[in-house]
């Protein structure tokens, strides 16, 4: 036996292979499930030898080194998945085996336990996806019922904002623009309400169903508050009321009489009694969508009747009664109601109420709309229409009769606004073209500008202009129109002149024209020489041959001129 020299520090031994018996890795712990820090679904078992138990001391150091390292795979194992570091750097799956581990790889134990390492590698890698898959899917769960009972449960009416708009006078279609602005208004704003005051005496059947349908579909409550006192919701009226999500009186106030009427008059029998039984059908119906009493609806239309503030809340009709918009705000906290399908809940404190009047243009068609007004224009268009027709020429009363008549049919509801606008554009810029052809002063300009003025006012709308709130500005529009108007009345006086002005071409230039005779002119007949030309002439006075004349007269059938002397001396 001989041995290798090197240096001292790395002085080995070399013993015969047959006696070489490398001694097993000590162990400080049980290789156990317990005992590791994260097991991955290992578990150590007691070794048996395949061949059963071994006697001889080469067979019991092959066991003991192959249970080394076998423990030692195990820790490098647990040590490369643990999560909180190690040789694995924290990540699954790193297997990491040690160099006695691979010299022994090919044997079936070695075989056994790399296969069940990496099955349990693999089911505890999945185990955190499962559980956070889990996890994801209690909280959208829980997320969806969350939202399911906010929906389902009665909601605080929004913002601290809410709209006041007032419907007085008769109901007509500025009015139906006027309440569908201010509902579209309410909802872009994302509005608490919209307190709607009323006080007319009724109106169009058509316009008031155009209003009822307005509100019906709205997502923002309506409160229709009958104020101030003495006020009343007639007619057309008592159907907005009954259209409110919530109807609230002030004291004094009355309510009802909604049976259909014709101009003034009762209606022939067999209509009047198909348009009753569809308006009651149509009060019967709010009134049971907001809980009110279907026979009070009916009685209103069918009988007429008609309900004091305080009868009105025995009878169910009207929710609240109020002095006046602060005592109903404050009965309107907390308030509970519905509107678009969901219940809500009013929350009036500390809200903000905004104001949104009609504006000028509208108010102003508001006036014309009223029923006696709009007979009275009506009468006045179809009478100057007449008058134009009759009598010869063109003048004012042609346009003066067209407008009166557009604004009579737009204020009964036979011309819808839209059109109505239209028309009185067309007939003004019609009046302004006839004006430059046939000179009628200024009047038919002036007409003109009249219907373009007021067409443009019922197209835009001040509310709604292009989507967004903006008003007319007439500091700049009346300017606009002014100097329009005063270029077409300047060009109107160039024309009237430049017509006054005598022919410079022509036989009708002849007039004044200066020549002599030819031949002996008499009564009976002549020749004169004019503007290079001769002509047959004849004069009052007998001129000599050579005499100079002028042409007084151009006369027709024959073509003749009439002459007399020039004075002598004279140009």
């Amino acid at each position: 036996m001989s041995t290798y020299a090197v240096p001292s520090a790395f002085t080995r031994t070399m013993v015969p292979l047959h006696e070489r018996v490398e001694e097993p890795r000590p162990t400080t712990a049980p290789c156990t499930e317990s005992t590791l820090p994260y097991s991955m679904g290992l578990s150590v078992e007691p070794w048996e030898s395949p061949g059963g138990s071994s006697t001889g001391p080469e067979q019991a150091a092959v066991d003991r080194q192959t249970k080394g390292n076998r423990a030692k795979t195990v820790l490098e194992l647990t040590a490369a998945s643990d999560p909180k570091g190690g040789a694995g750097g924290g990540r699954t799956g790193d297997l990491r085996v040690n160099d006695a581990a691979r010299k022994g790889a090919n044997t079936p134990v070695r075989r056994r336990l790399a296969q069940r390492s990496t099955l349990g590698m693999r089911r505890e890698a999945r185990e955190p996806r499962g559980s956070a898959g889990r996890r994801f899917s209690a909280t959208c769960v829980a997320l969806v019922a969350a939202v399911l009972v906010l929906c389902s449960s009665p909601r605080a009416a929004g913002a601290n904002l809410a709209l006041h708009i007032r419907v007085d006078g008769v109901i007509n279609p500025i009015e139906v623009r006027y309440v569908r602005h201010a509902l579209a208004v309410a909802r872009d704003e994302r509005a608490a309400f919209v307190l709607m005051s009323l006080d007319t005496p009724g109106g169009l059947v058509a316009s008031m169903q155009q209003i009822v349908a307005a509100m019906a579909n709205s997502t923002v409550p309506v409160v229709a508050f009958v104020e101030p006192r003495t006020a009343q919701a007639s007619s057309a009226g008592a159907f907005l009321l009954l259209a409110s999500d919530v109807a609230v009186m002030a004291p004094g106030t009355r309510v009802g009489a909604a049976h259909p009427i014709e101009e003034g008059k009762s209606l022939d029998h067999v209509l009047d009694e198909k348009v009753t039984n569809s308006l009651v059908s149509l009060a019967e119906g709010l009134a049971a969508e907001h809980h009110r009493p279907p026979k009070y609806a009916e009685s209103i239309v069918r009988e007429s009747k008609s309900f004091t503030s305080d009868e009105a809340k025995q009878a169910g009709a009207i929710e609240l009664l109020a002095n006046d918009v602060p005592d109903l705000l404050a009965k309107l906290d907390g308030y509970r109601t519905s509107a678009g399908g969901r219940e809500l809940v009013l929350v009036t404190k500390g809200l903000a109420l905004k104001e949104m009047p009609m504006s000028a243009s509208s108010r102003l068609f508001d006036v014309i709309a009223d029923p006696t007004l709009a007979s009275v224009l009506l009468t006045l268009g179809v009478l100057g229409i007449l008058y134009e027709l009759s009598s010869p020429g063109i003048g004012a009363a042609g346009i003066v009769g067209t407008i009166c008549l557009v604004l009579a049919l737009v204020a009964l509801s036979t011309l819808p606004l839209a059109l109505g606008g239209v028309v009185l554009c067309l007939a003004g810029v019609i009046a302004v073209a006839v004006e430059v052809k046939a000179p009628s002063h200024g009047a038919l300009a002036a007409g003109g500008v009249a219907a373009l003025v007021l067409g443009a006012s019922i197209l835009v709308d001040e509310h709604g202009y292009f989507g967004a709130a903006q008003r007319l500005d007439l500091r700049v529009f009346a300017p606009l129109v002014l100097v329009l108007a005063a270029s077409f009345l300047l060009f109107g006086r160039l024309v009237a002149r430049a017509m006054k002005v005598p022919m410079q071409s022509g036989v009708e230039a002849m007039k004044g024209a200066r020549g002599s005779v030819k031949t002996r002119v008499s009564p009976a007949g002549g020749m004169v020489f004019v503007a290079g030309s001769r002509w047959n002439a004849v004069s009052e006075e007998v001129v000599e041959e050579g005499q100079p004349v002028i042409v007084t007269e151009v006369m027709e059938n024959p073509t003749r001129l009439r002459v007399k002397p020039a004075e002598k001396g004279a140009e």
